[in-house]
């Protein structure tokens, strides 16, 4: 058997089973792994199309730290996947770069007209919530389209059952 998919089809559902990976709980690794593999294809397509700067092409970095900077950004996933010139290597791995890498795909996803699904939604939902003093004014604006009491119900339940709530909720 065999299935026709194209890039943004192979980003989507790399970036929807982190998103599960990630409210479960599971393994980070792995979780940053897709991620970072879904901002990839991501990435490339939003750059090509003139789209806003993403991880690796942040303007709020200059140039001649640029090459740096992309490097460590890219070291876990290049770490996660390859072994043949470091086979006994170890790495320092930031707990929060898979949610950084999730929230930066959506940003290109949404450049693209992808539509949120529920998983992805969900995630942006949480995202803001508890984080809010990293977002911009227009990522604030998007806590007024949430229900009133989604904020408070968002706060109080532990990620994994939010997420299953949420999905029931939007089936």
């Amino acid at each position: 058997m065999k299935t026709k998919i194209t890039k943004l089809d192979a980003a989507a559902r790399q970036l929807n089973a982190a998103i599960a990976m990630w409210f479960r709980d599971e393994d980070l690794i792995a979780v940053h792994t897709l991620a970072a593999a879904a901002h990839q294809i991501v990435h490339d397509i939003v750059q090509q199309r003139g789209g806003p700067d993403l991880i690796f092409n942040s303007l709020t970095i200059k140039d001649e730290y640029r090459k740096e900077y992309v490097n460590l950004m890219k070291s876990p996933q290049n770490f996660f996947k390859h072994a043949d010139k470091d086979q006994h290597g170890e790495i320092e791995f930031h707990h929060v770069m898979p949610e950084f890498f999730i929230m930066m795909t959506l940003v290109g996803l949404e450049f693209l007209k992808v539509p949120y699904d529920a998983p992805r939604a969900a995630f942006s939902h949480w995202f803001m919530i508890h984080n809010p003093e990293i977002l911009t004014e227009k990522g604030r604006l998007q806590h007024a389209k949430l229900p009133p009491g989604a904020a408070d119900f968002i706060r109080s339940t532990p990620k994994s059952l939010f997420l299953m709530a949420y999905l029931k909720a939007h089936r």
